[in-house]
C-alpha cells in the first residue's frame, strides 16, 4: 500500500481500496511451472508463457522489434 499512497499525491491518481488482498498462493502459484516468475507471473500466464518455458521455449536466439507508430503523422507535430 505505500508504493500506491506514494502517488496519490498527483491530481490524475485517485486511489480507492477495495480492502482486498492477495495472499501469496494465488499471486503466483510455483507448483505450476518450472521458473518463478514472482509478481509478473499472471502477466506471463495470459499470454501462455509459462506453459511454453515448461516444454522447453525459451525464445534464445529470437530478435524482436517493436515499433512505435504513435510518433507519426499528428503525434510529431507536436513534438
Amino acid at each position: 500500500m505505500d508504493k500506491i499512497e506514494g502517488v496519490g499525491y498527483l491530481e490524475y491518481v485517485k486511489i480507492h481500496p477495495s480492502g482486498k488482498t492477495i495472499n501469496d498462493a494465488v499471486k503466483y502459484p510455483l507448483s505450476k511451472t518450472k521458473l518463478d516468475y514472482g509478481y509478473s507471473y499472471w502477466q506471463n500466464e495470459q499470454i501462455k508463457v509459462p506453459s511454453l518455458h515448461n516444454i522447453g521455449i525459451t525464445g534464445y536466439g529470437v530478435t524482436s522489434v517493436c515499433v512505435m507508430t504513435a510518433l507519426t503523422g499528428a503525434g510529431m507535430k507536436r513534438l
